[in-house]
């Protein structure tokens, strides 16, 4: 019986700290993002990426979505694929945890920028 009682303990803990971790990050759809940021008040835009703008972002990248309003804001990169997404995120993450209040990484998506921001885009 103890053991039942702690396995079930596990697995419910281990599936709050997984919602938790879910819902702290962006919207996985760009324009749910936009619409998210506009509806708590940020001016917003999703910039769909071709081959001019591919200077400009990192490599792999279809979509920035930025959100700001007055001393909040954060960016969001869609990639075309999770395997790009996580080898920016291994090469810049020092960078984007020291400049940003928060950062991270989840499947296809790297978001930076200030927590109040990044909780708005969800």
């Amino acid at each position: 019986m103890k053991n039942v009682i702690r396995v079930t303990a596990m697995a419910l803990l281990f599936v709050m700290c997984a919602c938790l971790f879910v819902s702290c990050v962006p919207a996985t759809d760009p324009e749910k993002a936009v619409a998210a940021l506009k509806d708590a008040d940020y001016t917003a835009a999703n910039t769909k990426i071709g081959s001019i703008g591919a200077l400009l972002v990192p490599d792999g990248v279809e979509n920035v979505v930025t959100g700001a309003k007055k001393d909040s804001a954060v960016t969001i990169y869609y990639f075309d694929e999770s395997k790009n997404a996580k080898a920016y995120w291994d090469e810049k993450k020092d960078d984007l945890k020291e400049d940003y209040e928060s950062a991270g990484i989840f499947g296809k998506v790297v978001y930076f920028g200030d927590k109040d921001a990044v909780n708005a885009a969800r």
